[in-house]
């Protein structure tokens, strides 16, 4: 699996935005094609706890902090940078890697992702407020 991963990725960086998103195409209809009903139903029924934990992590500034820094932040590092309760942050970024807009790099240490990059750009927080 992980030369597959491998080879879809190396591929991907050699193609133009239309070459590019044919393989996201694939790879979405891929994941769809293999997903069980109650997969398709946990997918599709927290979008909207995403969003929403998305808004905070953009109130909070924690996808700005993780771009700022080349390696990880631990919890600690977090919460002293957003002032969050140590308890409630560790749920919301450990939420947040699960759907991949942030990495999780051990056990309270979280880095950026190709996503949180995305959500540390002011125009698409925009987006994600209104």
């Amino acid at each position: 699996m992980d030369a597959l991963i491998s080879q879809v990725k190396n591929e991907a960086s050699s193609l133009d935005d239309v070459g590019r998103q044919k393989i996201l195409e694939g790879l979405r209809n891929l994941a769809l094609s293999i997903e069980r009903p109650e997969d398709s139903f946990q997918r599709i029924g927290y979008l909207q706890l995403q969003i929403a934990v998305v808004r905070v992590g953009i109130d909070l500034k924690l996808f700005n902090l993780l771009c700022e820094h080349n390696d990880s932040l631990n919890l600690e590092e977090l919460t002293k940078h957003t002032g969050a309760d140590p308890t409630l942050l560790a749920r919301l970024l450990r939420y947040l890697a699960s759907f991949g807009t942030i990495k999780e790099t051990g056990k309270d240490s979280f880095a950026a992702t190709n996503v949180t990059k995305a959500l540390s750009v002011s125009g698409y927080q925009a987006g994600i407020r209104h």
